[in-house]
C-alpha cells in the first residue's frame, strides 16, 4: 500500500504518434496500453515521450548541399513554438487528450537531443547529416 501514490509510466518514442491517437498495430499495440493504463491507474498514469528531432524523416539537407543541415538542427534543438520539441510535444498532448478526454493528464518529456556521434539507425537523407 505504500506504493499507491506513485506515478506509473512507461517511456514511448516518436513512433507512437504514427497512429490515432496512438499506434495500434501488431507488435505495438500503444491505444490498448494506454486506454487500460489510464482506466486503471488514472491520474497515477504519467505519459512519457522521448522526443528525438534528429530522427525525423522531414529532416532535409540544406539545398545545394550533400552534408549540410543547418535548418534541420536549428529546427531541431531549439525551444520556440515553431520548433520541433515543442511542436512534438504539442501533438503529444492533443493526442493525449483524444484518448482521455481530458487536458489535465500529465506529459514527461524523457529524452531529447541531437545524437553525436551520428547513429547508425538514420534513414533516408538523415544519414548524410554531420553530427
Amino acid at each position: 500500500d505504500g506504493f499507491s501514490d506513485v506515478p506509473l509510466t512507461s517511456v514511448f518514442g516518436g513512433y507512437i504518434l504514427s497512429g490515432s491517437p496512438f499506434v495500434e498495430e501488431a507488435g505495438a499495440a500503444c491505444n490498448t496500453l494506454l486506454r487500460q493504463a489510464v482506466e486503471k491507474f488514472g491520474d497515477r498514469w504519467v505519459f512519457t515521450l522521448n522526443i528525438y528531432p534528429y530522427f525525423d524523416t522531414s529532416n532535409a539537407l540544406d539545398k545545394g548541399t550533400t552534408d549540410k543541415c543547418t535548418k534541420a538542427t536549428k529546427s531541431s534543438v531549439c525551444f520556440d513554438d515553431d520548433c520541433n520539441l515543442p511542436k512534438m510535444a504539442t501533438t503529444m498532448r492533443q493526442r493525449m487528450q483524444l484518448l482521455t478526454g481530458t487536458t489535465t493528464s500529465l506529459l514527461w518529456i524523457g529524452e531529447t537531443g541531437w545524437s553525436s556521434p551520428q547513429a547508425e539507425t538514420l534513414a533516408g537523407s538523415n544519414k548524410q547529416m554531420a553530427a
